[in-house]
């Protein structure tokens, strides 16, 4: 998966966008980050900031993390 604005969990789509992407048949989103420099800006997969963070990779993160504590705090699982 690409690094771009696209695909970062604070883009977010909009009735502007989905009705430009409609129109023009492009793939634009505004990005919510409060302190990235596109902050509700409408941007495409050419744009991406340090700021980027995959949903995906997130969710599967914070899911691993929390089993981990879950067997961390139940010594009990392992008997």
């Amino acid at each position: 998966m690409n690094d771009n604005c696209l695909y970062c969990m604070f883009s977010e789509y909009s009735d502007i966008n989905i009705k430009m992407n409609d129109m023009f048949e492009s793939d634009y989103t505004t990005c919510r980050h409060e302190n990235s420099p596109y902050y509700n800006e409408s941007v495409n997969e050419d744009k991406s900031c340090r700021f980027f963070l995959d949903t995906n990779k997130y969710f599967l993160r914070k899911d691993r993390k929390e089993k981990l504590e879950h067997l961390k705090n139940n010594p009990d699982l392992f008997l």
